[in-house]
């Protein structure tokens, strides 16, 4: 088999085991997440056999948006009270200052004045779970892959 083929079934078949283990850690981070939310736990040391340090998992907070809704009640806002941000719409600097100080203010508002900025609204997304592997266990799954034949599809042809 040609080095190109070879290379072009080693990326089908990272893209095969990429796509699984995706959706099987995908499935597992919603489990854990809900376990993890049921018990109270934010954070969990993971050890292997012999004690060693893996890495912890963590919830995570999901990320705060402002985002506008009703671009034309916003446009009309900001033209009446910034009517030097008005373009054909709202600058994106404009845009992007107010959205930022409304997501950290915690409400739709112009900080400035305190006046609700309509068309605008704020929301949460859902709690995540994080990992973050130790250089130890990056080393292992290196190592594991390495040192087996996952990245291989077994018998068969690619066309040129």
């Amino acid at each position: 088999m040609t080095d190109m083929k070879h290379r072009a079934r080693t990326v089908i078949a990272a893209k095969l085991v990429a796509d699984e283990i995706k959706a099987r850690g995908d499935e597992a981070k919603a489990e854990l997440l809900y376990e993890m939310t049921a018990s109270g736990a934010e954070r969990i040391r993971v050890l292997d056999e012999d004690g060693t340090d893996l890495g912890p998992v963590s919830i995570g907070t999901g990320r705060i948006s402002a985002t506008v809704v009703d671009e034309g009640a916003f446009v009309e806002w900001v033209a009446a009270n910034y009517p030097e941000a008005i373009v054909q719409t709202v600058s994106p600097d404009m845009r992007l200052r107010l959205l930022n100080a409304a997501k950290k203010a915690g409400d739709p508002v112009d900080v400035a004045t305190g006046e609700v900025i309509p068309g605008v609204d704020i929301s949460q997304c859902a709690n995540y779970v994080t990992a973050r592997p130790s250089a130890e266990a990056k080393e292992r799954m290196r190592d594991l892959l390495n040192g087996s034949r996952l990245l291989e599809l077994a018998g068969g042809e690619t066309d040129a």
